[in-house]
C-alpha cells in the first residue's frame, strides 16, 4: 500500500468515525461508508485543499453521485407520509386512532423488510476510496 493510499484511507476514516481496518480502495463513499449530503460536501472541501485536487467536474455533476443533506430514503418518505395519515379514512367508522397509530408505528418499525422487493434503484454514480486516491495522485477528479 502506498503513502497516499493510507493516506487518504485514514483520511475517510477520521470522516466517517471508522478504525482504519473497515476502509477499503474498493470502500464507496456513499453506499458503503454512509458519507452524504453536508457530511460529503465538508469532506471534499477538505480534501481539496489537502491535495490541491480540481474537483470542479466532482462538483458540476454533485448531484450524480450525493444527495442533499436529510434528503435520506424516498422510499421512506413516502412510506412515513402515508402511515402518518393512515388513521385519517377510519375516524369516520368509529375505530379509535390510537390503534391505528400503533399499528402504523408497528409498520413504521418494519418497514425495511417489504422495501428490499421495491423497484426504486439508487442511480447514483459511486465514489470509491481508490477514485480519491487517483485524485490525489493525478492532481484530478478521475470520473465524469
Amino acid at each position: 500500500m502506498t503513502e497516499v493510499q493510507r493516506e487518504v484511507i485514514a483520511l475517510v476514516a477520521k470522516e466517517r468515525g471508522l478504525a482504519r481496518d473497515n476502509v477499503k480502495l474498493s470502500s464507496r463513499l456513499r453506499r458503503d461508508l454512509g458519507m452524504d449530503g453536508d457530511d460529503a460536501v465538508e469532506f471534499f472541501q477538505e480534501f481539496e485543499e489537502r491535495y490541491g485536487v480540481d474537483l470542479s467536474p466532482l462538483y458540476r455533476r454533485w448531484d450524480r453521485h450525493f444527495g442533499p443533506e436529510g434528503y435520506g430514503n424516498p422510499r421512506a418518505f413516502l412510506i412515513a407520509i402515508a402511515l402518518l395519515f393512515s388513521p385519517l379514512p377510519l375516524l369516520p367508522f368509529g375505530v379509535s386512532p390510537v390503534w391505528v397509530w400503533g399499528i402504523a408505528i408497528v409498520a413504521l418499525l418494519l418497514w425495511r423488510w417489504p422495501l428490499r422487493w421495491w423497484p426504486w434503484r439508487d442511480t447514483t454514480i459511486a465514489v470509491s476510496v481508490q477514485d480519491l486516491v487517483t485524485a490525489a495522485e493525478t492532481g484530478k477528479w478521475p470520473l465524469t
